[in-house]
């Protein structure tokens, strides 16, 4: 049975999350009104005192222009620098949480797997608030190619996070090479599984870092991955190549782009099995039929999840 602990512990911490999440928005909120009234404060002083000084003949108009924009010069970094501030408060969060479950992954026990030839489900069954399944049963076998088609809310992405162990609640019946899967260490199956969804966050950094996420890698293999994941020519369209500067979560390429850049990363950790969840459902037809494609002449593992299959 799933441990009550366990859900309550869960309960809480998205409680607080998502009242950490309220007030930094009611902070950010309140920042961004003192900020325009204090801009407009700042311009009509501005303004009104360099009028008077304009009417006692102190200034010239231009003078009194060029103060006003000097002004303004000033104050919009000030608060620009606030909201930097706030978003490295955040960041701070997110790195004490990704340290938090570094430590707890480095004391996972269970077995430990070099590879992973296949993954059996025997009468699986599994329960949520939302649906219910029942005596799952299937075999995906090592380099073979799986599509799970079913309408949303099915219990897709579920099956999924069952496999990737990204469920706390794992149901028995789940093999992974003749070993249960709840006696089998959770980094072994993480270094060997990939999950892909159709989020992908892309940092303000080079074309280069986005894909090797600050790891090192074998130059000749980089490359090589880049031609797989169709990157080449978008990386060749750049005068910087691979250390053009991607902004804002990627804003200044496609969605196809991204993608391509996802795919590379999952490519580069060369993992026995790459599970796909709606990856490329925001792509036009066109873009995901050819990295769909592509994907499929891997030498890998792929479990698709889709809505429909054309």
């Amino acid at each position: 049975s799933i441990n009550c602990f366990d859900m309550i512990q869960k309960s809480k911490e998205n409680e607080n999350l998502e009242t950490t999440k309220y007030e930094n928005s009611k902070f950010l909120a309140k920042m961004e009104v003192i900020s325009s009234i204090f801009s407009m404060s700042m311009f009509y002083i501005s303004f009104l005192l360099g009028a008077f000084f304009v009417m006692r003949g102190t200034y010239t108009i231009a003078i009194m222009m060029a103060a006003i924009q000097l002004v303004n010069n000033i104050v919009s970094p000030m608060f620009e620098g606030v909201s930097s501030i706030n978003c490295i408060n955040g960041s701070s969060e997110i790195v004490k949480k990704i340290v938090q479950f570094s430590e707890i992954n480095e004391q996972q026990a269970g077995e430990n797997i070099s590879s992973i030839n296949d993954i059996i489900l025997e009468n699986v069954s599994y329960q949520n608030e939302n649906f219910k399944m029942n005596n799952i049963s299937f075999n995906f076998k090592k380099g073979k190619k799986y599509a799970i088609v079913g309408k949303s809310g099915a219990g897709k992405t579920t099956l999924l996070n069952l496999i990737s162990k990204n469920i706390e609640y794992i149901p028995h019946g789940i093999t992974i090479n003749g070993i249960p899967i709840e006696n089998i260490n959770d980094n072994s199956i993480k270094k060997l599984m990939t999950y892909m969804n159709q989020a992908v966050f892309v940092f303000n950094d080079t074309i280069k870092n986005n894909i090797i996420l600050y790891e090192d890698f074998d130059e000749n293999t980089y490359q090589h991955i880049i031609k797989l994941a169709g990157l080449e020519k978008f990386i060749n369209s750049f005068q910087e190549k691979d250390q053009h500067m991607l902004i804002n979560n990627g804003e200044n390429i496609s969605g196809g782009e991204r993608q391509r850049i996802a795919l590379s990363r999952v490519l580069l950790r060369d993992s026995n099995v790459i599970l796909l969840d709606e990856a490329f459902s925001a792509l036009d037809n066109i873009t995901a039929h050819a990295i769909t494609s592509d994907i499929l002449d891997f030498d890998k593992t792929v479990i698709l999840v889709v809505h429909k299959y054309t």
